[in-house]
């Protein structure tokens, strides 16, 4: 039987923000509850949730990525051992794909 993920709600992207901050690299796993626009009550966006695309951008271009710039990015990652350093890692690679950027040509 697989684990149930928690289920979250989140009014706006800063709650989404504080969330990931405190939780991100320590969660299995979360399934965030987002209303339509027409039920009335405020919650996050799908492209709030989702870094404004950005999240889509960098895993569509990490994909693609040979096998020598895909390790750079994960042998880095491994090399911090503070969670909170980690974030910011994961932040400047996923800024650094979504602009198509990578360590070796």
């Amino acid at each position: 039987m697989t684990e149930e993920l928690p289920i979250l709600f989140c009014e706006s992207k800063e709650d989404w923000d504080i969330w990931l901050n405190q939780n991100g690299l320590i969660s299995k796993g979360v399934r965030l509850q987002i209303y339509k626009k027409q039920s009335g009550v405020r919650s996050i966006t799908y492209a709030e949730a989702k870094l404004n695309g950005q999240w889509e951008k960098a895993n569509a271009f990490f994909q693609a990525l040979d096998a020598t710039n895909r390790y750079a990015i994960l042998f880095r990652l491994g090399k911090v051992s503070k969670p909170e350093k980690r974030l910011e890692k994961i932040q400047s690679f996923i800024q650094m794909l979504a602009k198509g950027e990578k360590f070796y040509n």
